[in-house]
């Protein structure tokens, strides 16, 4: 019964030795024909009051900042 045990655990080391050996594939193929491009958004035009409403959110941070 004990050469049963033993040889059933040396069996399923093996087993699991040999099934861990193989390394992965991580990366599948890259095909042919695949471009790896980014379009960027166009950036918008600030009007001139857009601008000003930024500066004046800008400035009160940086003097709320300043007074702690």
């Amino acid at each position: 019964m004990k050469k049963e045990y033993i040889s059933l655990i040396i069996l399923s080391l093996v087993l699991l030795c040999i099934s861990c050996s193989r390394k992965p594939d991580e990366l599948p193929p890259i095909k042919e024909g695949y471009e790896n491009t980014i379009q960027l958004p166009e950036p918008e035009v600030l009007s001139s009051a857009d601008r000003q409403y930024l500066e004046e959110l800008r400035d009160e941070y940086i003097n709320s900042i300043n007074k702690k």
